[in-house]
């Protein structure tokens, strides 16, 4: 441990500039759920540069893009519907029912225009709620019984969709996948942002 290191503390600060995470860089909700998309990038390309790295990788690389979708959708259903960051979206992790209330509000010009990349967020959706409903498969080695809400109980069943299923999957393929996502989900809150910076918030 060098001299400059805090011993007996992780989260210490530090004086190097690029290593150091500013905690008081006023950070949207946008960034923040862009961050969760370029760290899964990077590992992305880690697998890439060194293959042996894909199996270890593979479950949190899927966990930080379903993330970010989540964090995503949860946004611009914020900004379709003028709900503020303090009150809870109906929903909870179940990024499909985001998606479906999303494309509620897209008009006819705007499938057109964007109508390959609304599809493509589509089998995205599909996939990942198929493979992993709430996101517990990519988070945990074992399935998570679910929660009887009136025993308070566990149950044998369990949400984790058909991810432990899957013998492999190309973790490479997924991050070239996720670029158009991540592409048409930006092009979407700028459109949202920009119409209520014209227009005022909805009512």
């Amino acid at each position: 441990m060098s001299d400059k290191q805090s011993e007996g503390q992780f989260f210490a600060p530090s004086e190097n500039q690029r290593f150091s995470c500013d905690l008081r860089f006023n950070m949207t909700k946008k960034s923040f759920a862009a961050a969760y998309y370029y760290s899964a990038k990077l590992l992305v390309e880690s697998v890439y540069l060194n293959c042996a790295l894909s199996d270890t990788c593979g479950p949190p690389i899927a966990y930080l893009y379903r993330q970010f979708i989540e964090l995503m959708f949860k946004e611009i259903r914020r900004l379709q519907t003028g709900i503020s960051g303090k009150e809870e979206l109906k929903g909870g992790h179940r990024i499909v029912e985001f998606w479906e209330e999303i494309k509620k509000d897209f008009d006819s010009d705007f499938i057109d225009q964007h109508k390959e990349y609304i599809n493509v967020t589509d089998l995205c959706v599909t996939e990942f709620c198929t493979m992993d409903p709430k996101g517990d498969a990519f988070r945990y080695p074992e399935p998570i019984p679910k929660q009887n809400a009136s025993s308070n109980k566990r149950s044998n069943e369990n949400s984790t969709g058909t991810f432990r299923d899957q013998r492999s999957f190309d973790v490479v393929n997924l991050g070239t996948q996720m670029k158009a996502v991540e592409y048409f989900l930006c092009i979407l809150m700028g459109r949202l942002e920009y119409e209520i910076e014209i227009a005022g918030p909805p009512d």
